[in-house]
């Protein structure tokens, strides 16, 4: 037995779904791997899953960088903390037809969210937002560079993306590195004239 998902997490158009986009990318997120403070959430990633010939196969993760554990902002915190209150009706709702399958966004009935979903919840979202349209892993990308333009450093970037080098890292995200640069020579600027 199938259902969809009431999680405003999971809707495509929800006031959440594009931080749903961002984070599914990482799917499969294990829940029991998701600790919760009011300082924020902390997500592991220890398996990985995809589609191949229409069948989803789950092992672990290509490599051992790939394991890793981010921590996510409080704002984000607060909407695990109401999509895992849903998620745990819908469990409730379907007893023994829910998969547990120990998923922070799981598809209808606990299963892996499928990445159809994940992409109507993220083209709804730009869509809603007049954003440009971009592709989930487009978001890998986005959040790294707004990760540097904030000041965090490439070694940061390097650990939250699981790249195997820095030099990798380094290479890609160079361009947000010229930008943090200049910003920070209009501080310094800024700081001489006054």
């Amino acid at each position: 037995m199938q259902t969809e998902s009431r999680s405003p997490l999971s809707k495509p158009g929800s006031h959440a779904s594009l931080s749903t986009a961002k984070l599914a990318n990482a799917s499969p997120i294990s829940a029991s791997g998701c600790g919760t403070t009011n300082a924020g959430a902390r997500l592991t990633r220890r398996r990985a899953g995809a589609y191949f010939g229409g069948q989803y196969v789950e092992g672990p993760p290509k490599s051992e960088r790939s394991n890793r554990t981010i921590a996510l902002p409080v704002a984000i915190t607060s909407e695990l903390r109401r999509h895992w209150a849903l998620i745990g009706e819908e469990r409730l709702k379907l007893g023994r037809h829910w998969l547990d399958d120990d998923r922070v966004f799981p598809g209808g009935g606990g299963g892996p969210l499928g990445a159809t979903t994940i992409r109507k919840a993220l083209n709804a979202a730009l869509k809603r937002t007049g954003l440009p349209h971009v592709r989930v892993h487009d978001l890998r990308h986005t959040a790294a560079t707004m990760l540097i333009a904030a000041g965090g450093s490439l070694l940061d970037a390097q650990e939250l993306l699981g790249h195997s080098t820095y030099a990798f890292t380094a290479n890609t995200y160079a361009h947000a590195l010229d930008e943090q640069k200049r910003a920070t020579a209009d501080r310094i600027d800024r700081l001489l004239q006054a």
